[in-house]
C-alpha cells in the first residue's frame, strides 16, 4: 500500500470514530476496535506514536463523558503503546490550563472519602490506583477507578437484605461523582481529577500524604442553624489520601512540598471559608484554628516572617470588625515560640490598619 492510500485509510478510520462517538447512542466496541486496528494492523504500522496519541485525544474531546465511562482503560487501547507516555501526552496537549504544569509524577494510589461518616463500614471511598500527576492546580490520577465501603448492617434481616444494594448504589454514585467532577469543566480531564486548592490539615504520613478539601460547592448558608451549617460543610468535605506503593521519603517529601500552600493559596482558603456564611461561633473557631496552624504546622514552615505578616494582614482585611472582636482577643494570649517571634509586629500591623487594640 502506498503512502497516500495509507493516509486515506487512516483518515477514513478517524472519520468513522468521530461519526460513532458523536451518535446519540455510540458503540464503545466499534470505537475500541477502530483504535486497536490502528495499532495492530500491518498497513498502519507507519503511524507514529504521537499521531496515534492525537487520535485518541481528539476522540476523548468529542465525548469526554462517554469516553471516560466506556472506553478509558480498555486493554485493546494500549496495544503496542507505552500507556504512561500516551496518558501524559494527552494530558499536556489537551487537558492542562494556561499556566498549569505537571510538577511531579509517580506511581501510587489516591483515595477520597467523606470524613463525616461515623461507622467505618458506611464510608464510601473512591480510589484510583496507577500514575499520579501533581500539577500546580490539582492532582490527576491515571488508572483503574474503584470504590469500596457504603455498607451498614444493624443486625436485622431487612438491613442484611438491603446492605449490599445500598452499598452498591453509594459506590456507583461516588465513582460517577469523580468522573463528572473531572469532565464537567472548560477543559475535560483525561483521567481522574482530585482537588488540592484551598486544602486544609495537610499531613505527611509514613507512606504518603493526607489532606482535607471542600470538593462540593457550598452555597451561602448564613440562614441555617449552626448545627446545619456544620453538617453542610462537613458533607462537602473530602479526605484525600495519597499512598505510595513503597516507602520512599523523597517522593513523599516532594509531593508534600508541592502541596504546601503559598501566601495567596492560604489567603484564598480563609476567603473561601468566610464567604460560605458561617455563624460567628463556627467562623471564629475555624479562623483561629487555621491561624494557629500558620505557626505550629509543618505545612507552613517554608514561609518567612514577612509572609506570615502578609497573611495576617489579609485575613484582617477580609472583615476588620470580626477580626478585632473575635480573633484578636484570642491571639493576644498565644505564647507558642514561633508566634512570639512576630507577635509585636502582628499587633503593630493591626494597629496601623485601624484596629482598635486595647
Amino acid at each position: 500500500m502506498n503512502e497516500l492510500n495509507q493516509i486515506s485509510d487512516v483518515n477514513q478510520i478517524v472519520n468513522n470514530i468521530k461519526e460513532e462517538i458523536t451518535r446519540s447512542e455510540p458503540s464503545s466496541a466499534r470505537i475500541i476496535t477502530h483504535l486497536y486496528d490502528l495499532r495492530t494492523k500491518e498497513e498502519y504500522q507507519s503511524l507514529s506514536d504521537s499521531e496515534f496519541y492525537n487520535i485518541v485525544g481528539e476522540t476523548f474531546k468529542l465525548n469526554p463523558e462517554f469516553y471516560m465511562k466506556y472506553i478509558y482503560g480498555a486493554r485493546e487501547l494500549y496495544a503496542k503503546v507505552n500507556n504512561r507516555e500516551m496518558e501524559k501526552y494527552i494530558l499536556e496537549k489537551f487537558c492542562l490550563y494556561e499556566g498549569e504544569q505537571i510538577l511531579y509524577e509517580c506511581n501510587g494510589k489516591l483515595k477520597e472519602s467523606n470524613p463525616s461518616m461515623k461507622v467505618v463500614s458506611t464510608v464510601v471511598k473512591a480510589s484510583v490506583n496507577g500514575t499520579i500527576y501533581v500539577t500546580n492546580y490539582r492532582i490527576i490520577a491515571q488508572g483503574k477507578l474503584g470504590a469500596s465501603g457504603g455498607r451498614w448492617w444493624g443486625g436485622g434481616l431487612l438491613d442484611l437484605a438491603l446492605a449490599g444494594m445500598t452499598g452498591h448504589g453509594k459506590r456507583a454514585k461516588s465513582k460517577t461523582g469523580i468522573i463528572e467532577g473531572s469532565i464537567s469543566q472548560e477543559l475535560p480531564c483525561y483521567g481522574y481529577q482530585f482537588k488540592t486548592k484551598n486544602h486544609v490539615r495537610l499531613k505527611r504520613k509514613s507512606n504518603g500524604i493526607l489532606y482535607s478539601v471542600i470538593v462540593d460547592k457550598v452555597e451561602n448558608i448564613s440562614n441555617m442553624s449552626r448545627s446545619k451549617q456544620f453538617k453542610a460543610v462537613v458533607q462537602a468535605m473530602r479526605l484525600v489520601r495519597i499512598t505510595l506503593p513503597y516507602t520512599n521519603k523523597e517522593e513523599i517529601n516532594n509531593i508534600f512540598e508541592i502541596l504546601c500552600k503559598n501566601v495567596n493559596h492560604t489567603i484564598d482558603s480563609f476567603l473561601e471559608m468566610y464567604e460560605i456564611g458561617l455563624t460567628e461561633k463556627l467562623k471564629r473557631g475555624e479562623f483561629l484554628y487555621r491561624l494557629r496552624k500558620l505557626w505550629n504546622s509543618e505545612e507552613y514552615k517554608h514561609l518567612s516572617d514577612s509572609e506570615y505578616l502578609d497573611i495576617v494582614k489579609a485575613v484582617y482585611n477580609i472583615d476588620p470588625e470580626f477580626f478585632m472582636t473575635s480573633i484578636y482577643p484570642k491571639m493576644r494570649s498565644w505564647n507558642f515560640p514561633l508566634f512570639l517571634r512576630v507577635k509585636e509586629e502582628v499587633f503593630e500591623i493591626l494597629s496601623k490598619e485601624g484596629g482598635n487594640i486595647q
